[in-house]
């Protein structure tokens, strides 16, 4: 059986785990504020402009340009980003129900979004396997001698 060289492994066992768990914790962040800006107040907005593909290559994220208004407030201008599905159904001039949280009017979501997307599942996924394969070393790592940490 090949060993691994010491420092991988103890960067395997005891850093990996965190930033496995960090990363983890970041996109169900994510997650909860775009829960909470879906749960936000809503309002009707009308399709500016359609600027489209938002990078090269094969990406799925397009962009829209929104103007909506808020109680009391002026017109608002605001780009959003959103999935091909969505963006295919949208025309210049058409009206669409968007929402955003109190204190982020600036960045609001289509009504008809997700609050976990499929690209978030594929990073939670991720980041869950990246997390319990550092588990996995720390066990490891921890039961390679009964008698303390040294090799």
């Amino acid at each position: 059986m090949v060993r691994e060289p010491i420092f991988s492994f103890w960067l395997r066992a005891w850093v990996q785990p965190i930033i496995g768990a960090a990363f983890l914790l970041s996109v169900v962040w994510l997650a909860a504020q775009r829960w909470r800006t879906l749960h936000g107040t809503p309002a009707t907005a009308i399709v500016h402009a359609l600027p489209g593909l938002v990078g090269s290559g094969k990406s799925s994220t397009y962009e829209v340009v929104i103007r909506y208004a808020l109680p009391q407030e002026h017109v608002r201008i605001a780009r959003m980003l959103t999935n091909q599905s969505a963006f295919k159904k949208l025309n210049v001039g058409s009206k669409v129900s968007v929402r955003y949280a109190e204190n982020q009017a600036q960045k609001p979501l289509l009504e008809s979004e997700w609050s976990f997307n499929g690209e978030m599942i594929v990073l939670s996924i991720g980041a869950l396997f990246f997390f319990l394969s550092g588990l996995h070393a720390n066990t490891a790592w921890r039961k390679r001698r009964r008698a303390g940490y040294l090799p």
